[in-house]
């Protein structure tokens, strides 16, 4: 089961993010956390759920959140069991993409790329590729 999860505390970049999705990715569930702590619970749930073999998600990932940010989240990711990690692309989308936030992002082993806001459905279909591509997955992509 592929999942989508965004994390992003801003609610207008969210649902723009959710209708991309439902259009480019029908059929994909998404799940929406407004910071890292609640991904994390997201995370934690959707995985005793389903067995790990089955599950995978595709991670958009906002840097600047309250309680919890995109940094914290990547931090805390080193005491998440290899086998769920491992089923998971993460993908950071900010607002603002500097040169010291790229070379920090490039450190970080987590992470499968990142993409400037406003996110657009090119980048949606290359993260979906590139993790399906990874994982062997199928699902359908929407491309038009």
């Amino acid at each position: 089961m592929l999942e989508i999860i965004l994390v992003n505390d801003c609610e207008i970049s969210n649902l723009m993010m959710k209708l991309m999705m439902n259009k480019y990715l029908p059929g994909v569930e998404v799940s929406i956390c407004m910071n890292g702590a609640q991904a994390l619970g997201c995370i934690s749930e959707k995985t005793e759920k389903f067995e790990s073999e089955t599950w995978s998600a595709i991670v958009f990932l906002d840097l600047n959140m309250p309680i919890m940010d995109g940094w914290q989240f990547l931090e805390q990711l080193h005491n998440m069991k290899p086998e769920i990690r491992t089923r998971m692309s993460i993908y950071v989308v900010t607002a603002l993409l500097i040169t010291k936030i790229k070379e920090r992002l490039s450190t970080e082993k987590y992470v499968s790329g990142y993409f400037e806001m406003p996110i657009k459905a090119s980048d949606i279909l290359k993260s979906a590729d590139e993790h399906c591509r990874r994982l062997e997955h199928q699902i359908p992509l929407v491309t038009g």
